[in-house]
């Protein structure tokens, strides 16, 4: 699990953190230090900045390359958390961050027909908005906020709350292994496309060259649809489960507004989102478990 860390955010546009932690390191004389910190993986433009704000600092024109192939471009990195140059030469983990990614373009270097079709699809700019806190002493967190707002094709909104969170173990080993507790999750979506261009490729990677996706994609909507309707009346009302069931049944060319909230005051433990099937996801609700479920499809 992302452990709330926005390193790993910052290693995706600034790079992997290159210092060595010391018993007492000293704090970083400026932006511009921690900025030249994961200097090995970033790439710059002339018009390069790294200055300071209230609560933390802000980069501009910054990007990742993957694996010589792709690089991840961001007009504006602003990254705020109490003690931000103090914290970060030690390499723990920030206990709270408002993060915000501006302008992130997705830009292939292949220089090939396939480079030329996903710049046209991924070159758009995306702003990212991550805030959270984490209390280390009562293990809890707060997902206060997360956004992917990908302008007219749509975006998402996420936040959550838990208990039994130990935001300093980022060692992720699966997530059937995964300790934290989730009591409240609300997701919304606004769909102009957002799932079919960024969601999609994800599940279609998993398939063969040669393999039609098409007919196992419809089994697995059918599958999913019936145990969603199967579930019961106290843990998610039929208008709920007709509403999740319409956002299935449209995938991927959902276009409309879905919201989704789950609460519980017992709690969903992590690792139950490794369940291998939605039934045996649903034996591990708590009895006080509740979903509800909007939907506002608007057909094509």
């Amino acid at each position: 699990m992302l452990r709330f860390a926005p390193y790993l955010a910052v290693a995706f546009l600034l790079g992997p953190v290159q210092l060595v932690a010391e018993d007492n390191p000293a704090p970083l004389r400026d932006c511009r230090a921690l900025l030249k910190a994961v200097q090995s993986e970033v790439t710059r433009t002339p018009e390069t900045t790294a200055e300071a704000v209230p609560g933390g600092c802000r980069f501009t024109q910054v990007g990742y390359l993957l694996e010589g192939m792709i690089e991840y471009r961001a007009d504006a990195v602003t990254l705020l958390t109490p003690q931000l140059l103090a914290t970060f030469p030690t390499e723990a983990v920030f206990k709270s961050a408002d993060l915000s990614i501006q302008g992130l373009r997705i830009l292939p270097r292949t220089g090939n027909a396939m480079s030329d079709y996903l710049t046209s699809h991924y070159s758009k700019p995306i702003n990212i908005e991550l805030v959270y806190d984490t209390d280390p002493a009562t293990l809890t967190a707060q997902l206060k906020h997360f956004s992917f707002d990908a302008g007219d094709i749509g975006r998402l909104t996420l936040f959550a709350r838990f208990s039994n969170f130990d935001n300093t173990d980022i060692d992720y080993t699966g997530l059937g292994n995964e300790m934290g507790v989730l009591h409240e999750l609300g997701l919304a979506i606004e769909d102009n496309g957002l799932l079919a261009s960024y969601v999609l490729p994800l599940l279609l990677s998993g398939f063969s060259y040669d393999e039609d996706p098409r007919p196992v994609l419809a089994a697995q909507k059918i599958a999913v649809s019936t145990a969603i309707r199967a579930l019961p009346e106290s843990l998610l009302s039929s208008v709920s489960a007709e509403s999740l069931v319409r956002f299935v049944t449209a995938f991927p060319l959902a276009h409309g507004n879905w919201t989704l909230h789950f609460e519980s005051e017992k709690g969903l433990p992590l690792s139950a989102l490794d369940a291998s099937s939605l039934d045996d996801f649903a034996a591990l609700l708590a009895s006080d478990a509740r979903i509800t479920a909007t939907a506002d499809y608007r057909p094509d």
